[in-house]
């Protein structure tokens, strides 16, 4: 009876000891404890992900307008080069001009020419300008004396001071206008002799002149504007506006400008500067790929602006930074193996794209831990937020896709979840820092001394540029920049 009883016990434990050591039979040298073949262990499980549903991109604000605000100047003595030019001699030449019939008729040829250099002073809002000039006529008297006809030929000379008030603006037109008056100062004045008697026509004069002063300022307006060109300049510089602008090579950017409209009020004059602050209303835009030339329109009138306008910049600037971008800089950081309980995850590959508002990254990934091997794509999506302190956008809020959770936690992998988020949310920040830095000071070396014609110099600084918005696009992140500075224009000699 013991004997047939201790048989099949044997049996039994002998067929207990053959199950475990077939289950712990080794797999790479190493104890197989957690059941299934060695294929089954070590074959990748693909996670059932997909990318989150389609939704519009966020709206874009509308494109805020930007304002240049530019003081035009001219210096007394860069003044005084042009008027120099434009008050040529003879200043005032006409002949047989009726000058009196108090005492007869007196007819004259009379001629005003400039003796010296041209006196500038651009002080107290008022332009004032004077040069020395002398006085020659020869005046043919016709009249009856004591009954008697009589007629006299005679020279006159004098001379005296030419003075010239100007307000000078430019027109809707593009025309410069003097806007002044005209005055004589006699210091030698002109008389006229006749049989003895000593006839002052001074007043008879400059009675002339005041009803002829406007023939003299129409010339000087005349020769002022063939000289300077400032409709030709204009038409210049608005054409180019419309040209992509280069702002730099690394990284490389380019400005487009689509402008609106362009202002000037009259001139002011005071610390020895004859002054206009022009406004340029624009749209401006900096993007990394250079943008196509826009049709240029025509240059538009000159619109009227009131004064005493501070001169400044004010630029809001639409950028933006494309997927492709973000991705190939995270690429860059090369993103290390990610460690998790009892195994490690790789990121192969990261891309980008909008949905709504956030910001979904799409990485490929492949690793193993406790629960087995899986391999596919992983969805995040957060809401891209610019840190004004650190100068980075990173992103915030951020968690996996419904889908991505759902997958994870069947393929036995959420153990690798929180790891796996924390190190892909760590890498997923861009600086802006140095692209910032820059962006500034490419501008600010475009407004340094720059000749934007033969004689007219641009000077000028930037002195704050920030950020302002930030906003999910169809194609990348949208950035809306602000800029402050300064810039004047001023004419000059011409470039060497």
């Amino acid at each position: 009876m013991r004997k047939t009883r201790v048989l099949p016990l044997l049996f039994l434990l002998l067929g207990v000891a053959a199950a475990f050591l077939i289950s712990t039979r080794a797999v790479n040298g190493l104890p197989n404890l957690l059941g299934g073949t060695a294929a089954d262990r070590f074959t990748p499980e693909t996670l059932d992900t997909s990318p989150p549903p389609e939704e519009s991109p966020q709206q874009a604000p509308p494109a805020a307008e930007s304002f240049i605000s530019v003081p035009v100047y001219i210096t007394a003595e860069e003044a005084l080069g042009i008027l120099e030019e434009a008050l040529v001699n003879p200043l005032y030449d006409i002949k047989n001009e009726v000058i009196d019939r108090s005492f007869g008729e007196s007819v004259a040829d009379l001629l005003l020419e400039k003796t010296g250099g041209v006196g500038v002073s651009f002080e107290n809002d008022s332009a004032d300008f004077s040069l020395p000039f002398r006085f020659s006529s020869m005046v043919s008297w016709s009249g009856n004396i004591l009954g008697i006809s009589s007629s006299a030929r005679k020279e006159i000379l004098g001379a005296g001071k030419l003075h010239l008030t100007l307000a000078p603006s430019v027109d809707s037109d593009w025309k410069l206008r003097l806007n002044g008056s005209a005055r004589l100062e006699w210091t030698t004045p002109p008389t006229l002799n006749l049989f003895g008697q000593e006839i002052g026509i001074a007043s008879l004069l400059t009675d002339l002149f005041d009803r002829r002063s406007g023939d003299l300022l129409a010339r000087a307006e005349e020769e002022i504007n063939r000289s300077s060109r400032i409709a030709e300049h204009a038409r210049q510089e608005w054409k180019e506006l419309f040209e992509p602008i280069p702002l730099g090579t690394s990284p490389e950017l380019w400005l487009s400008v689509t402008p609106l409209s362009l202002a000037m009020p009259p001139f002011s004059a005071r610390d020895g500067r004859l002054t206009a602050v022009a406004g340029l209303k624009c749209l401006l835009s900096v993007t990394a790929d250079r943008p196509e030339a826009q049709d240029a329109s025509s240059l538009p009138p000159l619109k009227a602006m009131r004064p005493n306008m501070e001169p400044g910049i004010l630029l809001n600037v639409e950028s933006s930074i494309s997927y492709s971008a973000l991705a190939d800089y995270v690429s860059s950081m090369e993103i290390p193996e990610i460690d998790i309980p009892g195994g490690s995850v790789t990121v192969k590959r990261v891309e980008f794209f909008g949905r709504g508002e956030r910001l979904v990254a799409e990485a490929e990934i492949s690793g193993s831990g406790p629960g087995g091997a899986v391999e596919g794509k992983i969805y995040i999506m957060g809401r891209p937020i610019y840190s004004r302190e650190d100068e980075v956008i990173r992103m915030e809020e951020a968690d996996f896709e419904e889908r991505t959770n759902s997958a994870l936690a069947k393929a036995a992998a959420w153990l690798a979840r929180p790891a796996l988020l924390k190190e892909m949310t760590r890498q997923m920040v861009w600086p802006l820092a140095e692209l910032r830095a820059e962006t500034a000071e490419s501008l600010s070396d475009m407004l340094k001394e720059r000749w934007i014609a033969d004689d007219v110099m641009m000077e000028g600084d930037l002195s704050s540029l920030s950020l302002e918005s930030l906003t999910v696009g169809a194609e990348g992140l949208r950035l809306s920049l602000t800029m402050g500075g300064s810039v004047s224009l001023r004419y000059g000699e011409g470039q060497k």
